[in-house]
């Protein structure tokens, strides 16, 4: 009898999925605060984040089809993990540097 991945491939993209949006939240955020404030460190900030929240969804797309064409969970290639730990990692850059401007500590 084979594995029954069960509904563990569809979370997995809604969660990529739920990423992709709060992310978009948040750089719209710092977008707007940036340009009324006129505080162009946040409104970078908030381009970086809205470029990877585009970069997320994408992926969310990508993987959904992976898993959908292969019928049951296939582990992601080496390159798209560790584009997604970069992702990650400048992201929560972003959010702190975010942080510290809007604090005013920079």
């Amino acid at each position: 009898m084979g594995r029954d991945p069960g509904l563990q491939a569809e979370r997995t993209a809604l969660a990529w999925s739920r990423t992709a949006l709060a992310m978009l939240a948040n750089a719209l955020i710092l977008l707007r605060a940036g340009l009324v404030g006129e505080r162009w460190m946040l409104a970078a900030i908030g381009l970086m984040l809205l470029f990877g929240a585009g970069l997320t969804h994408a992926f969310a797309g990508a993987r959904r089809r992976m898993l959908a064409e292969a019928g049951h969970v296939v582990a992601a290639p080496a390159p798209v993990l560790i584009g997604t730990t970069v992702l990650t990692a400048v992201c929560s850059g972003g959010a702190l540097l975010a942080i510290i401007v809007a604090t005013g500590r920079a």
